[in-house]
């Protein structure tokens, strides 16, 4: 039998109506409210988490662009994260245009450099 696959959904981070529904799913990606973000912010999710019965695996999904070309700077960028409870880290690469070839070959060596540690 399949497993079933993990399904991640948005949560508004501080509102109770948003959280409450993140718990009936297996991970969520925290949207803050300004002032809420980064690391800190991240454990806020996590206690709250934590604090409503959310298991230990549940899955907590931190994003932004780390360089391809500094992999000691690529994991510093996302060191805080794991050690504030991030479960996973989602490469985001937002900044358009995406179809000029100069960030087509940026984004190319952020893939060919792997993961940030």
């Amino acid at each position: 039998m399949q497993e079933p696959i993990p399904i991640w959904v948005v949560g508004a981070w501080p509102r109770a109506k948003s959280m409450r529904r993140v718990l009936r799913c297996d991970g969520v990606v925290p949207q803050y409210e300004s002032g809420e973000d980064g690391p800190d912010g991240l454990r806020d999710v996590r206690a709250w988490l934590t604090d409503h019965g959310a298991a230990s695996e549940f899955d907590v999904i931190s994003e932004g662009e780390t360089p391809g070309d500094d992999r000691v700077a690529a994991e510093a960028m996302v060191r805080p994260w794991r050690e504030a409870g991030a479960t996973w880290w989602l490469e985001t690469n937002c900044e358009m245009p995406h179809n000029s070839p100069e960030r087509m070959a940026q984004i190319r060596r952020r893939i060919e450099a792997g993961p940030p540690g």
